[in-house]
């Protein structure tokens, strides 16, 4: 069994789970934290390279903000990036239980919320309410599950070149696209909002979507199968790709596929990757699509890699390639538990091309995190470092937020 040895590893004291990161200028990092999983107060902290909090960040190194939310409230950062303005761009969800939405803040390169986006920095998408009246789970039961937790996230993936930002929301399975002020820009699908779906008309549950040039794609489900689409920047399907306008990933024994994360590698291939079940039998799944919709078939043959670390259950979360990395190894983080579903923790993984382990990474291609540790976000930086940012459950069986660095090429 391989273990992923870190570089280092931070516990942040003022949070129990640290939803997202991204990485800042300097090779500075930023993490957006749940300092209480039952509230809407989040904490945007900077940290240095070595992990250790920056007090050149608003004098202690983090700083504290908040939704007006009302009632009994929880909050869950999911996305963010630093622009090359300097300012910081979120997306996240908030609400109860019972009543998710998404919603987005942009803040100024020291923390301060941005007074020039949205109302004093904060926008919130309520029209887009996910209800679920039956459901019980707490915080951190619905990051453990993936499937309850892409169901209330709102990523985002960006592009200057479309003079704002676009914002898929899985609550209610759409896309929307606003203005630099935060405002809807109405020019995008219907009166800014689009509900992807396939020529045949099923929809498109879309935990994941990125901007390459001029165009969007999209990856979810549909169905009992897989899928990534492509539309234009006015949200319209571009039928030149793959089957009319969508390519669908699926496997030849009926198992359910489900497709969780999505990123681009030198712009020429779309790595896919999420999870793929039979009962209570899941195990992780990723594959490589051209950007004009064909499978890869340097990758696994062009089939589909159903991956089970030393036999245990697994799904895949997060997805990333480095742009500068010619050989177009591909790095995935998910979670795992043995068959008996004892020895949950997160796990980490290196593909090559031709969808064999990179054992560059360990030497086994593959590692296991921390005992307890759950992966919420990571991100693979320019100087060959995979950041990973989640929680740890401590000796009193308490919740307590982390980051960790892993070297890429540490064999």
């Amino acid at each position: 069994m391989s273990t992923l040895n870190p570089a280092w590893i931070t516990k942040t004291e003022f949070s129990e789970i640290n939803g997202t990161l991204c990485p800042a200028e300097g090779n500075k990092i930023l993490v957006f934290s749940e300092p209480n999983p039952n509230s809407n107060t989040f904490t945007l902290a900077r940290l240095n390279s070595d992990g250790t909090l920056d007090p050149t960040f608003n004098g202690t190194g983090y700083i504290e903000h908040s939704f007006a939310y009302n009632g009994n409230p929880m909050f869950f950062p999911i996305s963010a990036h630093q622009q090359s303005d300097g300012k910081i761009f979120m997306v996240g969800a908030t609400g109860t239980i019972f009543d998710l939405y998404p919603v987005a803040a942009r803040f100024l390169s020291n923390g301060a919320a941005d007074e020039s986006f949205g109302d004093k920095g904060f926008v919130e998408f309520k029209s887009l309410r996910w209800t679920n009246a039956t459901d019980t789970l707490s915080s951190a039961e619905l990051r453990s599950i993936p499937r309850q937790g892409s169901s209330v996230k709102a990523l985002s993936a960006s592009s200057l070149a479309l003079g704002g930002y676009l914002i898929v929301s899985t609550e209610k399975g759409y896309l929307l696209r606003i203005k630099d002020d935060g405002s809807i820009y109405t020019g995008f699908g219907d009166k800014g909002y689009l509900r992807p779906k396939l020529a045949n008309g099923d929809d498109i549950v879309t935990p994941t979507a990125i901007v390459l040039g001029e165009r969007i794609f999209v990856a979810g489900s549909a169905g009992t199968s897989g899928a990534v689409a492509c539309f234009t920047l006015t949200g319209a399907p571009d039928t030149s790709f793959g089957n009319e306008g969508a390519r669908i990933i699926s496997l030849a024994d009926d198992r359910k596929v489900g497709l969780y994360a999505l990123s681009s590698t030198d712009t020429t291939l779309l790595n896919l990757a999420g999870e793929t079940s039979i009962g209570t039998d899941v195990a992780a799944l990723l594959t490589r699509v051209t950007v004009e919709g064909n499978m890869d078939k340097r990758f696994n043959n062009g089939t589909p890699l159903v991956l089970r670390p030393d036999g245990r259950l697994a799904d895949c979360r997060q997805v990333a390639s480095p742009q500068s990395d010619k050989n177009e190894t591909f790095y995935i983080v998910g979670q795992t538990n043995r068959q008996d579903l004892s020895d949950a923790r997160f796990y980490a993984a290196a593909f090559r091309p031709d969808g064999t382990l990179d054992n560059r990474f360990t030497p086994d291609g593959w590692g296991l995190g921390p005992e307890h540790s759950l992966a919420v976000s990571m991100y693979v930086d320019t100087q060959g470092n995979m950041l990973i940012c989640g929680s740890v459950l401590d000796a009193g069986n308490k919740r307590q937020g982390i980051v960790a660095c892993y070297k890429l090429n540490a064999s």
